[in-house]
């Protein structure tokens, strides 16, 4: 294995594949083997960021899987490879930073949270619900009116 440090086994991940032709986040914790809680280090064909805090985590996962930032990362990726989910996108569409006493970020972890929820059950008309809330959060965030938000859903859909 390369690059194990600390961040390896911090307490909660948010982890993606890097070969692919999207990306699509999703939290992490420990698993429970044998009775003990061990953390989850992923293999070394999934990308991860640390975070000791839960609603940190939930947090990125939702503007990592937003149609923004998904746009940005895959409209400047390098297509044809499938390789383009590497680490190295993180530098191409800026998250700002958590700050739990911000409401929208808080809607964001929740949201975030729900959808894991709704994935587990397979509930996938209750997900895309809530994915097209954390779409409209991201917006704002970002400060993308509804009319953007609309045109990169749709050159989303053409890239996909």
């Amino acid at each position: 294995m390369f690059d194990v440090g600390t961040y390896t086994f911090d307490r909660y991940k948010v982890v993606w594949t890097r070969v692919g032709i999207d990306i699509k986040g999703a939290v992490v914790g420990s698993a429970n083997v044998a009775g003990i809680n061990k953390p989850i280090v992923p293999l070394e064909t999934a990308v991860l960021v640390a975070f000791n805090e839960l609603l940190e985590a939930h947090y990125f996962c939702a503007i990592l899987n937003s149609s923004p930032w998904r746009f940005v990362i895959t409209s400047t990726g390098v297509h044809g490879t499938g390789g383009f989910g590497s680490p190295n996108v993180l530098r191409r569409a800026r998250i700002p930073k958590f700050d739990p006493q911000n409401s929208l970020h808080l809607r964001l972890t929740e949201l975030s949270e729900k959808a894991h929820e709704l994935a587990k059950r397979n509930d996938s008309k209750a997900l895309s619900n809530v994915e097209e809330e954390i779409d409209q959060r991201a917006a704002e965030l970002w400060d993308i009116t509804k009319t953007e938000l609309e045109e990169i859903k749709r050159c989303l859909a053409e890239i996909s």
